[in-house]
């Protein structure tokens, strides 16, 4: 069975996104600008279907750093660049939509004063 990359996605600290596994085998990756402390957490969750949310978090230079099936990432990031996440079922053997979100703890994003 072939894996397919489909989506690729820029995005932000304090974005988020909803996504599919529409097609068994299907990665979709988003990439975004870490710098290195940088304190990240993704969520994500399936909102239908029948896949597992599996997430793999890169590193600038292609080193997978972590992953995650349980709907929580967290990571303290080593380096600064263009790092990227990719998310697939976790067998890669079932579809279905999802929502994540990503956040910078140390230097949050999207942040909006209530003054």
């Amino acid at each position: 069975m072939p894996i397919s990359l489909f989506a690729q996605t820029a995005i932000n600290y304090g974005d988020n996104v909803s996504g599919a596994i529409s097609v068994v085998g299907e990665m979709d990756e988003f990439t975004f600008n870490g710098a290195s402390g940088d304190v990240i957490t993704m969520r994500f969750n399936k909102t239908s279907g029948t896949l597992t949310c599996y997430v793999e978090l890169y590193d600038p230079q292609g080193t997978r750093l972590v992953s995650s099936s349980n709907g929580i990432l967290d990571a303290t990031l080593s380096a600064t660049g263009v790092f990227k996440f990719i998310v697939r079922d976790d067998n890669n053997k079932h579809t279905g939509n999802y929502d994540l979100s990503i956040q910078c703890l140390n230097r949050p994003g999207g942040v909006v004063d209530i003054a």
